[in-house]
C-alpha cells in the first residue's frame, strides 16, 4: 500500500452557513460529502495492484482446461505448415511451472523459422530462429542462419554472426526439438494429457532445452500433431520433472519477436 495522496477536503463552516444542519435536506448532503471524502482516502491510499508475474503464469494455468479428444494411431501427420504450434505445461524438480509455446513460423520444406515462447515465474523469454534444414536427415546438418531474442515487453535483439558461432549448439538444440525422427521406434503407446487421448505414440529418448537448461528424457510423440508432434516427457537425468502438452493448433502461430521489430 504505497503513501497517502492529498485529499480533496470540504468547508463544512461554510456549509452550515448556508444551510440548517437541522433541515431535512441538510443532513443527507453531508452523508454525502463523507461519503465521498471516505471514498477518495480508499481509492487515493490504495491503488489497484498489478498482478506480479507468477500470479499471471498460475492464472493462464489455472484456465486450461482437459480435452477428451481421442486421437487414433493411423491419424495422419500434419509436419512443418507454416502457422503450426504446441503449447506445454513444464513442472520441474522444484514444482515450479513454465508455459511452453512452439511456433513454425514459415517453411518450404527445408528453411524455416521458428519461435520457441518460456514463461515461468520470472519472465517471458522468446527466441525466434531462422534455420536451413532437411528433416530427413541428421541434425547435425542443421544451420542457423539468423537468431532474435527478446525478454518480456523488451525490444528484440538480433545475434550477430559472432554471437551465433558462439551460440551454435544452443541454438541448434532448440531448433532441433520441433523435428522427430518417426523412423526410429514403434507407435505403441498410448498418452492422456492436458490436450487428449493419444493412441499408438512413438517413444523415444531425446534432449531437450528449456528456459536454458539441457537434460535428457523419455518423450512420447504423435502423429497426428504439428512439428515433432510431442506429447509428454520425463527427464531421465536423475532429477524430477515433467511436460506435458496443454494445448496444439494446425494453423494461426506468429511471431511475437518479429512482432515487435515490425
Amino acid at each position: 500500500m504505497g503513501p497517502a495522496k492529498a485529499i480533496p477536503t470540504f468547508d463544512l463552516v461554510s456549509l452550515r452557513m448556508h444551510q440548517d444542519p437541522q433541515s431535512p435536506t441538510a443532513k443527507p448532503r453531508i452523508r454525502v460529502y463523507l461519503s465521498l471524502i471516505f471514498a477518495s482516502i480508499v481509492l487515493t491510499a490504495c491503488p489497484p495492484k498489478t498482478p506480479t508475474q507468477s500470479q499471471i503464469v498460475d492464472s493462464r494455468i489455472a484456465a486450461l482446461t482437459a480435452s477428451e479428444s481421442i486421437y487414433k494411431a493411423d491419424a495422419l501427420a500434419n509436419n512443418q505448415r507454416a502457422g503450426q504450434w504446441l503449447q506445454y505445461k513444464s513442472v520441474d524438480e522444484y514444482g515450479e511451472p513454465t508455459l511452453l509455446t512452439y511456433k513454425l513460423i514459415s517453411s518450404d520444406g527445408f528453411n524455416h523459422s521458428i519461435e520457441v515462447v518460456e514463461e515461468d515465474y520470472h519472465g517471458s523469454f522468446a527466441s525466434y530462429i531462422e534455420l536451413r534444414y532437411d528433416p530427413g536427415r541428421d541434425v547435425e546438418n542443421l544451420e542457423v542462419k539468423r537468431a532474435l531474442t527478446r525478454h518480456g515487453e523488451g525490444a528484440p535483439k538480433e545475434s550477430s554472426s559472432e554471437d551465433l558461432a558462439v551460440k551454435k549448439s544452443y541454438y541448434r538444440a532448440l531448433a532441433s526439438q520441433l523435428f522427430t525422427p518417426w523412423n526410429q521406434g514403434v507407435l505403441d503407446e498410448d498418452i492422456v494429457v492436458g490436450a487428449g487421448q493419444f493412441q499408438g505414440c512413438l517413444k523415444l529418448e531425446m534432449a531437450l532445452t528449456i528456459v536454458g537448461l539441457s537434460f535428457r528424457a523419455d518423450t512420447w510423440h504423435h502423429p497426428f500433431l504439428p512439428l515433432n508432434g510431442m506429447v509428454r516427457a520425463e527427464r531421465t537425468d536423475g532429477t524430477e520433472g515433467t511436460i506435458e502438452l496443454v494445448d496444439f493448433g494446425l494453423d494461426g502461430a506468429h511471431s511475437l519477436v518479429l512482432d515487435a521489430v515490425r
